[in-house]
């Protein structure tokens, strides 16, 4: 996985230290199975309300951040929201659609981006397991990346998600798969929104050079087909890494 900064972890640590507005438990509702077990000895609470109650040794052994929070003396002064039915819970920031996402990738169970499968959810999905340092998830969602049916056919925002999720390889095959398309305001409509302003010129800046590698290619093609010049030409030799999107995204 990508290297991240790592979060510090206090001496002493609360399981509600995660940053996130309490919620009163009467207006939390259970996501639903797999994370309804009775059994479960942890809340999850997504910043949109909703308790996924889950097991302390399946995050530890998915996350190294959850498995340091679980390993040290919880503090005595726990908020009064800081439980549900005698459960601790831990507020989080992910939304519940991204939580139950990054919780079924470290569950034991069959899964599918498929159920709810959009490029924004997958990209706050695998920044969500750089964040907790899920190894397995974040790689598991970085795979359903170019899933054909989306990236193909909203390849601005595919980069733009791949962008801020700082993946270069998707970055340039999005790049690539843009240059099918125009690139203007009007043809990029709601795909605009996705794409953060440096990124936006980076893209738009390879669009226009390999316009201009594309009009170089036609004319020396046409020079070959009326024997202008000889086939050996040099013309053609660089034109695929004048084409290459080589703009090196920072960690």
């Amino acid at each position: 996985m990508a290297d991240t900064d790592q979060e510090t972890i206090p001496e002493k640590i609360s399981l509600t230290t995660i940053d996130a507005p309490t919620i009163e438990p009467s207006k939390c509702g259970y996501y639903g199975s797999p994370f309804d077990d009775a059994d479960a000895d942890v809340i999850l609470r997504s910043s949109d309300h909703t308790d996924f109650r889950v097991y302390k040794a399946i995050l530890a052994k998915a996350s190294p951040f959850f498995r340091d929070m679980f390993s040290l003396p919880q503090s005595e002064a726990e908020s009064p929201d800081s439980e549900r039915d005698g459960v601790p819970v831990i507020p989080v920031e992910e939304e519940t659609t991204t939580l139950a996402a990054l919780l079924h990738l470290c569950y034991p169970v069959q899964y599918s981006f498929k159920k709810i499968y959009n490029l924004s959810t997958l990209g706050s999905t695998i920044r969500a397991a750089r964040k907790y340092d899920m190894e397995r998830a974040y790689d598991i969602a970085n795979a359903f990346f170019v899933y054909p049916s989306l990236f193909k056919s909203h390849p601005a925002q595919a980069f733009g998600v791949a962008w801020r999720c700082r993946l270069e390889t998707q970055v340039r095959a999005a790049a690539r798969e843009c240059l099918h398309g125009k690139m203007s305001l009007e043809s990029l409509g709601h795909d605009l929104k996705f794409i953060e302003g440096e990124g936006l010129f980076e893209l738009s800046l390879y669009h226009r050079k390999c316009r201009k590698v594309e009009r170089r290619v036609s004319q020396v093609r046409f020079a070959f087909a009326t024997e202008i010049i000889p086939f050996h030409s040099h013309l053609l030799m660089h034109t695929p890494r004048a084409c290459t999107f080589t703009y090196r995204l920072s960690s």
